[in-house]
């Protein structure tokens, strides 16, 4: 009967950090997707005519920490540009993005956006 009980023991504690580091993985990603759209926004903030491209944004993403794929980089600007916070061009072999309005509130702390993280003061 205790093999049985602590077996039962066993199989629960196994199913419950499962599920956490389900949780943890989930909750992570999350925060990395929001934490990369910010500073999206605030690259193209910064950047001549508020515009950028996907290779240009990618390679501010790795120096700011995010290293990604390129096709991560469009997945994140598509979101935004869904969000309308960027305006996005399909060229014949990459995105341009441009930041509208919306976009530069909230890459400047002004406005929030859920799904995208929030300025803090440096």
């Amino acid at each position: 009967m205790r093999d049985t009980k602590e077996a039962a023991m066993d199989k629960l504690a196994s199913q419950t950090f499962s599920a956490r580091s389900e949780i943890e993985s989930v909750s992570l990603e999350r925060i990395f997707a929001e934490d990369r759209r910010l500073r999206i926004l605030e690259v193209l903030d910064k950047s001549p005519g508020y515009t950028a491209n996907q290779v240009v944004l990618n390679e501010m993403l790795a120096q700011l920490g995010h290293l990604i794929s390129s096709d991560k980089t469009r997945v994140e600007l598509a979101w935004l540009a869904e969000m309308t916070l960027i305006e996005l061009l399909a060229t014949d072999s990459l995105f341009v993005a441009r930041l509208t309005q919306r976009g530069q509130d909230v890459a400047t702390g002004r406005a929030t956006v859920p799904g995208v993280s929030v300025t803090r003061p440096t």
